[in-house]
């Protein structure tokens, strides 16, 4: 569960992005929109990091 945990947490934040992207487009709403769309990146690039930070410590 530890290992499989960041896959999910970046595949929400990703559904949660495209739908952030959705809601902007087809129904204009601009409200917090950048904070949304910025919170997402930043929660995808985290795990990223954290995917591979836990490989590295795993091979040493």
């Amino acid at each position: 569960m530890k290992n499989k945990l960041p896959y999910f947490v970046i595949i929400a934040s990703s559904l949660l992005l495209i739908f952030n992207l959705y809601n902007y487009v087809f129904n204009g709403d601009d409200k917090g929109f950048y904070l949304r769309i910025i919170s997402n990146i930043v929660l995808i690039v985290a795990m990223v990091i954290s995917i591979r930070h836990r490989n590295k410590q795993s091979q040493n």
